[in-house]
């Protein structure tokens, strides 16, 4: 007969066919295992690529700060209204208070 049966397999043959198969087993998997893992990061960065390219070109079709500054009316001369001048307010009217000299 050709083909012997395990019964008939010296232990120390049988044992090296049992690992022999292990290692193509565990070969197997941990490719397999590897190939998985590869593509979920690969999808995984795509993702987070997409998110900051949208970011990006969100920005890039946006105003520049310059043109930004113009239209809030920055560069226009003097002060806005409503904006503090410095010195003590008037709490309800919000207007600067007329500060009094005291006589010496």
């Amino acid at each position: 007969m050709a083909v012997e049966t395990v019964e008939e397999t010296d232990p120390a043959t049988w044992g090296r066919i049992q690992w022999a198969a292990f290692g193509v087993g565990f070969e197997a998997g941990c490719f397999r295992g590897y190939e998985a893992c590869r593509r979920a990061v690969e999808a995984h960065n795509a993702a987070l690529w997409e998110d900051c390219s949208r970011r990006v070109r969100a920005v890039a079709g946006s105003p520049s700060h310059a043109v930004l500054r113009k239209r809030r009316g920055y560069d226009a001369p003097g002060p806005r209204p409503g904006d503090y001048l410095g010195g003590p307010v008037d709490w309800e009217t919000g207007r600067p208070m007329r500060l009094q000299k005291v006589a010496s």
